[in-house]
């Protein structure tokens, strides 16, 4: 073999190495990771497109967003994601969550969704997957009933949250997350506000942004509500139970539910401690596609060692799909919506577009970590400023208009270039906003970090401001102190 042909087949090789770990490996951090990688299991091979997410990562938020913050309408999967983008929150990940309605233009969730502690939709089939604020994961075959008292006596209880139900004896609560209203019907509207009957309606009620509305065409239910009552309700959970087609509450799981703040229902459950359940009959599915049908499945689930992952693979049944989970190392598992519905994003990049619009969606998000602080004295007096002196990339940063001003320099805004201005005697600083560099008298000097918008306020280094203007800066590292001398 000539040495050019060992130089090309080594250049072959490091080509496959670097589309093969460019498969296996999209993206990475400690925290997160996207893969796609292909699993083995009886009935073939499947690519399978997952993230990983650290759930010991303290930082790590997972909920579930209805589309349009309203249940009963559709969105797509992005906009849906950028629901989590609250108080700075970093979007990491994000799946289709629960099965809805897709074909009848009344797009209701048929799962579980429980939202900041609050469960604004019951769907009492399949399987529900819950998180605690500490991020632990539980798995539960979950049946949830409402039951309700009315000043502190008598009882009334409750089918379903913002669920419309077109049946007279169905009793069933709708909250602002349903909108502004309810369905159209022909039962009565028993309105709550604040704990209190505030009306009592044939029809269509308005939904206060304080209560709810109940909505049943139930005498005995309807009689025992007067106007001015205190009404409460309260949720039950326990085993769900199929027997005869028909769900009914079993085991109670009120303790394990406790600490759950969020959750989402689908089902069936894949793994459960490590081992292979996929029984669809005894969680209240009856229909092909999710019993012996091959599709595109979304999968949720948690390893051992509390890693979280959500992907979605192609064509198999929910019995290959449990295998492939159990592939990947995960110890609790459950299936998602599937079909057109899958869906997956990681950070800014779609893995896998929805083929429709979607109901819901399981967000992952890192929550907001507030930057180091550290204190500012000019002559020997603190400077107060809201927000607070940040540090990045070991500078400290104050609002432009704080620091100016303490320095006695004019302050101005050019808003056609985003910069913040100061100007004392013969000397003039820009900075615009997001560069590394600033202007001194119109000479461009190099920063080591970019001036940057916090809370709403244009954050500039500290130390090159005051030192521009003519200032002495020490750091006093025992107490995180940023000294000024301003002579």
């Amino acid at each position: 073999m000539t040495t050019r042909q060992k130089i090309s087949i080594a250049a072959l090789i490091i080509f496959i190495l670097f589309i093969y770990f460019s498969i296996n490996n999209i993206y990475g951090g400690e925290a997160t990771a996207i893969t796609t990688q292909a699993i083995t299991f009886s009935g073939g091979s499947r690519n399978v497109s997952y993230v990983t997410v650290d759930l010991n990562d303290t930082s790590i938020k997972i909920q579930p967003y209805v589309a349009n913050n309203q249940i009963g309408t559709t969105d797509s999967l992005q906009n849906i994601a950028n629901q989590g983008k609250t108080d700075g929150a970093e979007i990491i990940a994000a799946i289709n969550g629960t099965f809805f309605s897709a074909y009848d233009n009344n797009p209701l969730p048929y799962g579980t969704i429980q939202k900041e502690g609050e469960v604004v939709h019951i769907g009492n089939t399949g399987s529900t997957i819950g998180f605690t604020e500490k991020n632990e994961v539980k798995i539960e075959q979950l049946y949830i009933s409402i039951s309700g008292t009315i000043n502190d006596k008598d009882t009334w209880y409750a089918w379903n949250i913002n669920h419309p139900f077109d049946t007279k004896d169905a009793v069933t609560i709708f909250t602002p997350e349903f909108g502004r209203e309810t369905y159209t019907h022909s039962y009565t509207s028993i309105v709550v506000s604040s704990d209190k009957v505030s009306g009592i309606v044939k029809g269509k009620a308005n939904i206060p942004s304080d209560g709810y509305v109940i909505v049943t065409g139930v005498p005995t239910i309807i009689s025992k509500f007067k106007i001015g009552d205190t009404v409460k309700y309260t949720m039950g959970f326990s085993q769900l139970s199929y027997r005869d087609k028909n769900a009914y509450g079993g085991t109670a799981l009120t303790e394990q539910w406790r600490d759950v703040t969020s959750a989402v229902g689908a089902g069936p459950t894949l793994l459960k401690n490590g081992v292979i359940t996929a029984d669809g009959l005894t969680e209240g599915f009856f229909e092909d596609k999710i019993l012996t049908n091959r599709g595109q499945r979304s999968f949720i689930g948690v390893t051992k060692d509390n890693k979280l992952m959500m992907g979605v693979v192609p064509n198999v049944t929910i019995k290959e799909l449990a295998e492939i989970c159990k592939g990947l190392g995960l110890y609790q598992a459950m299936n998602l919506d599937g079909g057109a519905s899958s869906g997956l994003i990681y950070k800014d990049q779609t893995i896998h577009a929805p083929g429709r619009l979607l109901s819901n969606a399981i967000v992952v998000t890192t929550k907001p970590v507030p930057p180091n602080t550290v204190s500012v004295r000019l002559d020997g007096e603190f400077i107060e400023t809201q927000p607070n002196p940040v540090t990045i990339n070991g500078r400290t940063m104050l609002p432009f208009r704080t620091i100016f001003t303490a320095l006695k320099a004019e302050v101005d805004w050019n808003e056609a270039e985003w910069s913040a201005i100061g100007i004392k005697g013969s000397t003039t600083i820009k900075l615009p906003i997001g560069e590394a560099y600033a202007y001194v008298n119109n000479r461009r000097i190099a920063l080591d970090v970019a001036s940057v918008i916090i809370e709403g306020r244009s954050f500039v280094p500290v130390r090159f401001v005051a030192e521009s203007l003519g200032a002495r800066v020490e750091w006093d590292e025992e107490n995180s102190i940023v000294d000024i001398w301003s002579n």
